[in-house]
């Protein structure tokens, strides 16, 4: 898989990039984007899989190869969230990350609840058992499949704006395969899963998109800085904490 950035990482090795000012400035706007946009919706999708061990643990079935694999999953995404929150060199800025979670879960969480219901009524015709575990991990695999694209998107749309795509905070795109790796468990009859075959669950998934990625998150500026210069980067990162914290800022001004 591609990284992100390898294309900005050619250019600047070729010496195409010369204004390190605009390089700085477009990477603080791009990281600073996916961290309001992307990265609380990534965080609500970790939130699914605690609930799919919970259901599992109700179900019988947290151990052995499934526990293992679901503990995989999890820890992946946590490993990667706790990075985003360390991206914040001080107390006051990982608070700052922490509060932009914990608020957008709880603007999310319902649109996400209204993925929760089609799914598992799909995957009961299907015919598949432990339906609120499998529900639940659907739901973490959904979202982090939106969340993938929605990444490629932005990214296209850097690559038109600034000529190259912008190396993030976090890759988080293998959280899909390990969620799908647990599901397949599950699948015992390797059923053929697919959402957006079934019209309520691709409607409802249209939802949640609408509604994650337009309207309850605030599409800001702000980000981080080159990693291969120190310098550059400790500067910028101040700074984009600060202007993403007065965008948010502005986000809650505008809602009360």
């Amino acid at each position: 898989m591609k990284k992100y950035g390898d294309d900005l990482k050619t250019m600047l090795q070729v010496g195409q990039i010369r204004d390190l000012d605009k390089l700085t400035d477009s990477i603080c706007h791009g990281r600073s984007e996916w961290l309001l946009r992307i990265a609380p919706v990534y965080n609500l999708a970790s939130l699914w899989l605690s609930d799919a061990a919970e259901y599992a643990k109700k179900d019988g079935i947290y151990r052995f190869g499934f526990k293992k694999r679901l503990k995989t999953a999890d820890q992946y995404m946590e490993s990667r969230l706790k990075e985003v929150v360390r991206f914040a060199q001080d107390k006051q800025g990982r608070k700052f990350i922490l509060d932009v979670f914990d608020r957008s879960e709880d603007v999310m969480r319902k649109h996400s609840d209204h993925l929760f219901y089609p799914i598992f009524n799909y995957l009961s015709k299907l015919g598949l058992e432990h339906l609120d575990t499998c529900a639940a991990l659907s739901v973490a695999l959904v979202i982090c499949q939106l969340c993938d694209r929605a990444e490629h998107e932005i990214q296209m749309k850097w690559k038109q704006q600034y000529g190259y795509t912008i190396p993030l905070i976090v890759d988080m795109r293998d959280a899909s395969k390990k969620i799908e790796e647990v599901l397949d468990l599950l699948n015992k009859a390797d059923k053929d899963i697919s959402f957006t075959d079934d019209k309520t669950c691709s409607d409802a998934m249209q939802a949640f998109i609408t509604n994650a990625f337009s309207v309850h998150m605030p599409n800001t500026a702000a980000g981080i800085a080159l990693d291969m210069n120190p310098e550059i980067k400790k500067a910028a990162d101040r700074e984009a904490l600060k202007e993403a914290k007065r965008n948010y800022e502005k986000m809650l001004s505008a809602e009360s």
